[in-house]
């Protein structure tokens, strides 16, 4: 984050395995801005979800891991793994 100028912008585009500390003055002092992001839409994870189901998307490489839903918050707290960068979670009740 400190190598952004002055009054730049910080995007975050994944999750984080803990707590961020930040200096909330130095933070004031440089006019920073954080955005984040969601990845994708609720009507775009509807359609991915339909690509997955009928087979449009391969995504074979990929190695599923799965929970009971009692246990998501043990699934979600596995972002740490180190998986890559890349963590999926789907849940069904």
């Amino acid at each position: 984050m400190h190598g952004v100028r002055r009054g730049g912008r910080i995007i975050n585009i994944g999750g984080t395995a803990g707590d961020l500390s930040v200096d909330v003055k130095w933070w004031m002092n440089e006019q920073m801005e954080l955005l984040g992001s969601v990845w994708f839409t609720s009507a775009e994870a509807m359609e991915l979800a339909a690509m997955l189901g009928s087979g449009t998307i391969d995504i074979s490489v990929l190695q599923p891991k799965s929970w009971p839903l009692d246990d998501i918050n043990e699934a979600i707290s596995g972002v740490a793994s180190g998986d890559g960068g890349f963590t999926s979670y789907f849940v069904a009740a």
